[in-house]
């Protein structure tokens, strides 16, 4: 573990157990110390905070000088601090952010770790801090026990997907003729759609089945969707599904739905749109947003089409780093896991123009929490499973194997 001890200079330095030198964190002391001019105890104060964040980096097999996020420096707060006032630590958070902003802007141990979003370089931080307003401090810094961020929205877990999924198998008693049976197929694929593509309300009601790949058209397991209808900001981007989901749509589409069209909508004629309205109340076959969202509240009130958003993404990410544990299994090390190459992956399938904090965070909750066992109790989403892997490793095979060609 990692602890301080005092130089002959009267100055501390930050040593490991084995006795080496931290020498980063030792030469920021040494510049607040003597340049800066800082006061014994202040100087000492810092020490104590770095070598307490070392002790934590080090317990969570994190690289401290490339590998913290905001989500870590939360935890960290959350957990390794918590028995601090607010007060304390505030002083431990300063320190350790004060630390990578030197680092960062006065020599070449680190780079990107921290700052803020910049539009016109795009440049992508691990700490996200925000930009001073006014005064003479370099950063604000938006997790501070006194300005803490809201914390993680509502993410379901597998076991309420399933059980919605089962709640919503009900329409077929609830309706008269075929339409219950419409409903229920509608309504799950409207939350496979959700929680394996992650996309948005809007996007989801404004899929269409022109969008939509034909099954002959590709050979392997997964598919690419391009999303560009009700996408925020008009941004457009391409989705990884898997074939079932395809197979699935296309099923539905070409049975349940045009028994609907052909009996309900048939005055309206039909529309491009791949979900549409049933049943009595509907008077037009376009559904609305809030169509989704009165489906799934009536279930549970948390349970919302961006929750499920919230879930895709979250798995989206543990499946990604489930494939780069694989990649690496010789070692399993979580700091040889390529977290960047996760973050940009997600970035894709959101939508996001950058990676931002919300990113980070849905990476940084991935990486804590395993794929949830229960989900893998089901043969077909195994089969899911493993399909979704084998195509990933093809894809990271096949990309070593051109690099290498310009080696």
């Amino acid at each position: 573990m990692s602890h301080k001890v005092l130089a002959p200079c009267n100055c501390p330095k930050v040593i490991f157990t084995s006795g080496r030198t931290v020498v980063p964190v030792t030469e920021w002391l040494i510049e607040r110390k003597f340049n800066i001019g800082l006061a014994d105890k202040t100087v000492r104060a810092d020490a104590d905070h770095l070598a307490h964040w070392l002790n934590f980096c080090e317990s969570e097999k994190i690289d401290y000088l490339s590998e913290p996020t905001n989500y870590t420096m939360e935890r960290y707060r959350d957990e390794a601090l918590s028995r601090l006032s607010n007060e304390s630590c505030d002083l431990y958070l300063s320190s350790i952010c004060r630390f990578y902003w030197w680092c960062q802007n006065n020599t070449s141990y680190c780079s990107n770790m921290i700052g803020w979003p910049n539009k016109a370089d795009n440049t992508n931080f691990n700490i996200i801090v925000k930009k001073p307003s006014k005064g003479v401090n370099d950063f604000s810094i938006p997790f501070l026990k006194g300005g803490i961020q809201k914390p993680m929205k509502y993410i379901p877990s597998v076991h309420e997907i399933r059980e919605l999924n089962d709640y919503l198998t009900k329409e077929v008693r609830n309706q008269k003729d075929s339409v219950g049976e419409f409903l229920a197929v509608r309504n799950q694929l409207m939350v496979r759609w959700a929680t394996e593509a992650a996309l948005r309300s809007q996007e989801l009601i404004r899929l269409q089945i022109s969008d939509l790949p034909r099954v002959d058209d590709f050979n392997s397991s997964m598919s690419e969707v391009y999303i560009h209808r009700g996408t925020k900001y008009g941004k457009h981007r391409k989705v990884t599904v898997s074939k079932s989901l395809i197979k699935a749509t296309w099923d539905y589409v070409e049975y349940e739905r045009d028994d609907v069209i052909s009996n309900i909508w048939t005055k309206c004629g039909d529309v491009d749109n791949v979900f549409i309205n049933a049943g009595n109340r509907s008077l037009k076959p376009r559904m609305s947003k809030n169509t989704f969202y009165t489906v799934l509240t009536s279930f549970n009130p948390k349970i919302t089409p961006h929750a499920l958003r919230r879930f895709g993404l979250t798995r989206f990410a543990a499946r990604l780093i489930k494939i780069e544990r694989i990649i690496r299994r010789e070692s399993n090390d979580l700091k040889q896991i390529d977290v960047r190459n996760v973050e940009q992956a997600l970035r894709l399938q959101a939508g996001h123009q950058s990676v931002t904090t919300t990113i980070k965070r849905y990476v940084d909750y991935a990486l804590a929490v395993d794929l949830d066992e229960d989900e893998m109790q089901s043969m077909a989403t195994r089969i899911e499973e493993l399909e979704w892997e084998l195509e990933n490793l093809k894809s990271r095979k096949s990309a070593s194997t051109d690099l290498r060609e310009y080696i």
